[in-house]
């Protein structure tokens, strides 16, 4: 099953609508075809073959079912931290590397021969595991963060034989919590206001957003009066339509006669 458009080479309707997953939920078929995945196949980095994969875009991970590939004539041989897949007439070998409780095809060659996994240990901290947790418990503070590996507070970061207290984190430091507790210095207060209507206007256009909204706006912008505090916000489609949204609120605070 595959999440990724991009690796088919056509997408025909499937009878399958649905399929169950492992945790008993189920998620939609789009449909299904060939793909083309790369993998570390016989040792280099190549592409292979499927003929009959189902598309499932609501997938987190693309996934090869073992008893699909057995009833293939594929033959598995899972050593604990890896294992090796091969095809019926044993020309074709796959590698598959052990991260967890999941088995991760090779996509790429291994740096280091020494390597058991593709990932560092999970029961030996590393700095690099930290940041990870740090960002998934919402940018926990070092100090609750060290606590709760030692206290065994969440899984899939474990602590064994007290080796968390080799991690430094002395020189952690967290370039987004770094950036959020920036402040800037507040505008001296302005005591004199201006007397007369639309005389000054604070305007401020905020950059293209990525995401159009529902009128398929990509700015706005904000219009303030300084004599009466009175703000519109105007959502512009294009930049060049600043202007006109400027003789809009104008014209819609000249007829305001309370002003």
């Amino acid at each position: 099953m595959c999440n990724n458009e991009s690796f088919f080479e056509y997408i025909e309707p499937s009878n399958e609508k649905c399929v169950k997953l492992a945790d008993k939920s189920e998620a939609k078929v789009q449909g299904h075809g060939k793909t083309n995945f790369p993998a570390i196949l016989n040792g280099q980095r190549s592409y292979v073959h499927s003929n009959e994969s189902l598309y499932v875009r609501s997938l987190s991970y693309n996934l090869l079912s073992v008893a699909k590939l057995t009833n293939l004539g594929f033959t598995m041989q899972f050593n604990g931290q890896s294992a090796d897949i091969v095809n019926p007439v044993q020309d074709m070998k796959l590698k598959a590397d052990r991260v967890g409780d999941l088995y991760f095809l090779r996509t790429e060659e291994k740096k280091d021969n020494t390597a058991s996994t593709v990932s560092t240990s999970m029961d030996t901290p590393s700095p690099s595991d930290f940041q990870k947790w740090h960002a998934r418990l919402g940018r926990l503070n070092k100090i609750d963060m060290m606590n709760a590996i030692k206290n065994f507070s969440f899984e899939g970061l474990k602590c064994s034989n007290l080796k968390c207290s080799n991690i430094d984190i002395s020189n952690f430091d967290c370039e987004i919590c770094i950036k959020g507790k920036l402040t800037k210095s507040p505008f001296k207060n302005v005591h004199s206001r201006s007397n007369v209507t639309l005389k000054i206007l604070h305007t401020d256009l905020y950059r293209p957003m990525k995401v159009k909204s529902i009128g398929n706006a990509r700015y706005f912008i904000t219009f303030i009066d300084d004599k009466t505090g009175w703000t519109e916000v105007r959502f512009p489609k294009n930049k060049s339509e600043t202007w006109e949204k400027f003789k809009e609120v104008k014209n819609l605070l000249e007829r305001q006669i309370w002003l």
